[in-house]
């Protein structure tokens, strides 16, 4: 846990930080539009007995809880 209540120090010592007036600027922020399915070609585990998880061929193996 923080051990701060609020955020007043923190936002006290932002106002003596010095931003470069071009940091993020809107092209720096513009990064595109990304349109790929990142769940394309997943297929979920099939759980078996017990805790193990039969992983399909392709994906990446986890542990199990």
């Amino acid at each position: 846990m923080n051990q701060y209540a609020d955020w007043d120090e923190f936002f006290a010592l932002l106002k003596h930080v010095d931003v470069p007036e071009d940091f993020l600027s809107t092209e720096d922020r513009n990064q595109g539009i990304c349109t790929r399915d990142p769940f394309e070609g997943w297929k979920e585990p099939t759980e078996k007995s017990g805790d193990e998880i039969i992983i399909e061929s392709g994906s990446a193996p986890h542990a199990s809880a």
